[in-house]
């Protein structure tokens, strides 16, 4: 190991050391013994953002570079796929203890987010505008709808995931991709002011109005929020992958055009 990779390396043991003894302190209820229990039940409520964002990352950083370009690729892809859709169905209709039944948002987003980042980069920015918009204007439209209240975080994940890595951080995907650093830190000011007007305003019940109740909706999704920070922090700050900030506009891929003339 060359003395450049070891800081890395000692980043990637340190971020993914801390999320899965996270997870462990949440389901075997031991984290009150560790930290304030006001700060314990918040991280306990938010442990789908902790085990999407561990599913996720080592995705990004382990697999999808080890499949791109070859036979595998989609083949493996698909069926850890399926395996998400079938553990996220599975826990929504079963009856475990409610810390683990309340990850069943996490891997029915992970279920349509693994396919999403393992395709080939770059694509049009409409794509991942498209879905989020697609996906928001169900929200809004139906947010009082007992299922789409169930999968507020699925959806919220589904929502800011294709923005956060396709329009803000499209250099953690793409190396090749520009970005702009005002626009990535005013992003992350974005996912710090969320969860904290949703804290702030005890889950929107100080506000009154239909106001008040997309806040309330949004507080289902502070892990969203935080999951994603966590994400992009640890590839974009520390690993650099900013792509080139003054890099052209992205080409249209194949993906994009297929899309099109579909």
């Amino acid at each position: 190991m060359t003395t450049a990779a070891r800081p890395r390396t000692a980043l990637a043991v340190f971020f993914y050391g801390t999320l899965v003894a996270l997870i462990a302190m949440v389901m075997f209820e031991v984290l009150p013994r560790v930290v304030p229990g006001l700060i314990a039940g918040r991280i306990s409520r938010n442990s789908e953002g902790i085990v999407l964002v561990l599913v996720l990352a080592l995705w990004i950083q382990f697999v999808r570079p080890r499949l791109q370009g070859s036979s595998r690729e989609w083949p493996v892809t698909a069926v850890v796929a399926v395996a998400c859709l079938g553990v996220g169905l599975l826990l929504f209709f079963a009856e475990p203890i409610n810390r683990v039944k309340t990850l069943n948002e996490t891997f029915l987003a992970a279920a349509l987010l693994i396919p999403y980042i393992q395709l080939r980069r770059p694509f049009a920015r409409w794509i991942p505008l498209a879905c989020s918009g697609a996906l928001l204007a169900l929200v809004l439209l139906w947010n009082e709808n007992a299922t789409v209240t169930l999968m507020a975080e699925a959806l919220g994940a589904l929502i800011m995931t294709t923005i956060a890595l396709d329009i803000v951080d499209r250099g953690i995907l793409d190396d090749t991709a520009g970005t702009v650093l005002r626009v990535r830190l005013a992003w992350y000011g974005f996912l710090v002011l969320g969860p904290a007007l949703s804290w702030r305003t005890d889950n929107g019940a100080s506000i009154e109005g239909g106001l008040g109740a997309l806040v309330t909706y949004a507080g289902r999704t502070t892990e969203v929020f935080l999951c994603l920070l966590a994400l992009e922090l640890y590839f974009a700050v520390g690993h650099g992958r900013i792509g080139s900030r003054y890099g052209p506009p992205a080409p249209t891929s194949p993906v994009s055009e297929s899309v099109a003339a579909g």
